[in-house]
């Protein structure tokens, strides 16, 4: 593992043990005050009025859980009670603490760690470009058309490239990921766009619609933003589309992205 990772990582867990240090002493303070100890004040103000689950809201966890077919009501309805107890005591006692840390505002001065900027010269021959490649700032996103996500960070980008002009490019670049089965396609689909001049006039219209993107859909998009359609369905069985692809997502990951 690299060695920010680690650092990050021990932050957190030393970032968690004072998170409950200082819950505990805020709890602690507020009993003192009452002249309880934290578990009496817990059990006073949180646990004593907390009422049980009824029939209904057991009934609504059996059903919601699709359990008629695998097991009687009866029979796990002492179990389904204890889960939405513990659920409601949980609950309560975590609203109880923040009001409290409302309360109580805390300063932090545990720092995070100042971690190096790793430096990685990315390859942009390959990719479809928006600006001069000469400006100061690049940007190089690694991308899928499936996820929501970056349909996202497509349109912030796209805020700062009109913000900012001539001195930021993009660059982008396929990473399609394997739990989105239609990903891939519809990177070739925006290849073959590029060898008709409308590769980012498709690259919106996709992200657009991305929850439709069947070979009809696609078809129907490269139509609506006027490419040739016939030229468009015999570029989409070309095989180096594919490959054009295929390297995008290979280089990606050997320079260690492992995510869009």
């Amino acid at each position: 593992r690299k060695r920010s990772e680690m650092m990050q990582d021990l932050f957190r867990m030393h970032f968690m043990v004072l998170e409950q240090a200082v819950e505990q002493e805020i709890l602690r303070a507020a009993a003192e005050k009452r002249k309880l100890t934290g578990s009496e004040l817990l059990k006073l103000e949180v646990f004593d009025k907390i009422g049980k689950p009824n029939d209904v809201e057991i009934k609504a966890f059996y059903d919601a859980h699709d359990l008629a077919g695998q097991v009687e009501l009866d029979a796990v309805y002492g179990r389904i009670a204890e889960l939405l107890t513990d659920q409601k005591r949980t609950a309560a006692k975590d609203a109880f603490l923040a009001k409290l840390r409302k309360d109580s505002p805390v300063t932090y001065q545990l720092e995070p760690p100042q971690l190096p900027i790793e430096s990685i010269r990315v390859d942009t021959r390959d990719g479809s470009s928006w600006g001069d490649l000469k400006a100061p700032v690049v940007i190089v996103e690694f991308s899928d058309y499936q996820c929501p996500y970056c349909a996202r960070t497509s349109e912030a980008i796209e805020e700062v490239c009109a913000a900012y002009g001539k001195k930021v490019t993009r660059i982008f670049k396929h990473f399609p990921l394997q739990s989105h089965p239609r990903a891939k396609v519809a990177s070739h689909a925006t290849e073959c766009a590029k060898q008709q001049g409308k590769f980012w006039q498709l690259h919106h219209k996709i992200f657009e619609h991305q929850q439709a993107l069947s070979d009809e859909d696609l078809a129907k998009y490269a139509k609506q933003v006027g490419m040739d359609v016939k030229a468009f369905e015999t570029c989409m069985a070309d095989p180096k589309i594919v490959q054009r692809v295929e390297a995008d997502l290979k280089y990606g990951m050997s320079i260690g992205i492992e995510g869009t």
